[in-house]
């Protein structure tokens, strides 16, 4: 009898413990100055967001923009390389 006893005080503790919680919540939520801090805290997550958002969409262009210069560079090496082989071969056929 005494588990069933202290069963039921547990969920009885819960229960008011649920209870409590809900009207605290309740009461925060008819605050306007919580509301306001809450749309302040919504507002500056959004402005953090659209910043990383666009530092990383930089980066990416900036990537993109270095692997564009590096494969112009090799494929000027590389032209100028082959250059230096048909030039000759086009010298002696003159």
């Amino acid at each position: 009898m005494s588990v069933d006893n202290d069963q039921a005080r547990r969920e009885h503790s819960k229960q008011v413990f649920r209870e409590k919680k809900a009207q605290r919540k309740a009461t925060l939520e008819a605050d306007p100055r919580y509301q306001a801090a809450k749309e302040a805290r919504k507002e500056r997550m959004r402005a953090a967001y659209a910043q990383l958002k666009e530092r990383r969409r930089a980066l990416a262009t900036e990537r993109k923009k270095q692997r564009k210069e590096k494969k112009a560079a090799e494929r000027a090496e590389r032209d100028a390389a082959l250059m230096k082989l048909v030039r000759p071969a086009a010298d002696r056929e003159r």
